[in-house]
C-alpha cells in the first residue's frame, strides 16, 4: 500500500511521509544537505556579517563623537575656570600693559592677594599655579597653545587651543575684572 502526498507521481515508501524523507536504503537516510539548504545557510551568514559590520561602524561613529563631546567639554570647562579665576583678579602683573601682542601666559593676583599664574606646561597641560600657596592645578591636558594679552585696562583676552589626534578645537574669550581699578 503507498501513500500519496498529494503531488502527482510522487509517492513514499509505507509509513513514511514526503517531507522529511531523502531516499536511501530502508532504516538508513541519507545524511546531507541539500543545494537549497545551503544557499540559505550562506545568505542568513551574509546578512550576519553585514549587520556586524553596520553595527561596527556605529560603533566607531558613536567613540568618535563621544570623543569629539569629551574634548569640547573640556575646552568649554577651562574656559570656566579660566574666566572664574580673572573675573576676581585684582591687578594683571603679566601682561602689564595694554598691547596687540599676546602673551603665553597670565599672571595675576586673585582677589585674597595671592599671585596666580595661568600657563601650559611642558607635558601640555593647561595649568593654573598659585605661587603663595605653591598649589597647581591642572586644568585641561593636550593643549597646544594658550595666549592672552590685555585687550583694555581691565579686559583679558585670551585664546585655548587644544588638539588630540585629529580634532583641532579653539575657544577665544574676553572677560572684564571685576575688582581693578582704570
Amino acid at each position: 500500500m503507498t501513500q500519496t502526498a498529494g503531488f502527482a507521481g510522487l509517492r513514499s515508501p509505507p509509513g513514511r511521509a514526503i517531507l522529511g524523507y531523502h531516499g536511501g536504503r530502508r532504516g538508513h537516510p541519507q545524511i546531507g544537505v541539500t543545494l537549497v539548504e545551503i544557499l540559505v545557510g550562506v545568505a542568513l551568514l551574509g546578512l550576519l556579517l553585514v549587520g556586524l559590520k553596520f553595527a561596527i561602524r556605529l560603533n566607531r561613529s558613536a567613540m568618535t563623537s563621544m570623543e569629539k563631546t569629551d574634548l569640547t567639554a573640556r575646552l568649554r570647562n577651562s574656559s570656566i575656570i579660566i574666566g572664574r579665576a580673572l573675573s576676581l583678579a585684582t591687578e594683571f602683573l603679566y601682561p602689564a600693559q595694554v598691547s596687540q601682542n599676546f602673551a603665553h601666559q597670565i599672571i595675576f593676583r586673585n582677589h585674597r592677594n595671592e599671585i596666580v599664574a595661568i600657563f601650559v606646561t611642558d607635558q601640555n597641560v593647561l595649568s593654573m599655579y598659585n605661587y603663595t600657596t605653591d598649589q597647581l592645578l591642572e586644568i585641561t591636558p593636550s593643549t597646544l597653545s594658550f595666549k592672552s594679552r590685555l585687550v583694555k585696562d581691565n579686559l583679558m583676552e585670551y585664546r585655548i587651543e587644544i588638539k588630540r589626534d585629529q580634532y583641532h578645537f579653539v575657544i577665544q574669550n574676553q572677560l572684564s575684572t571685576c575688582n581693578t581699578l582704570p
